[in-house]
């Protein structure tokens, strides 16, 4: 029984991980590359392109927020209902 807590722990863990690489980081790794074109685009007198881009970022931020915050609350739960150690 204490094998197969540890197991279900560890499989556990394995899919938040997954889904904070997958999720999470993807998201950040795109807001960093639209951060990075708007700036270029800024610097060569585009700001009527930006509104839209910062627009967009900002609901990626927002939506990458929900998903962290949604992945610790699993991770609690997980921790109350198995017992990480």
């Amino acid at each position: 029984a204490e094998l197969k807590g540890r197991l279900a722990v560890a499989a556990d863990r394995n899919r938040i991980a997954m889904d904070m690489h997958d999720g999470v980081q993807g998201r950040l790794v795109a807001m960093a590359s639209q951060l990075e074109w708007l700036r270029q685009t800024i610097d060569r007198g585009g700001e009527a392109n930006a509104s839209g881009v910062l627009a967009d970022i900002r609901q990626d931020v927002r939506e990458a927020a929900d998903e962290l915050r949604f992945l610790v609350q699993r991770l609690r739960s997980s921790e109350s209902a198995v017992g990480f150690e």
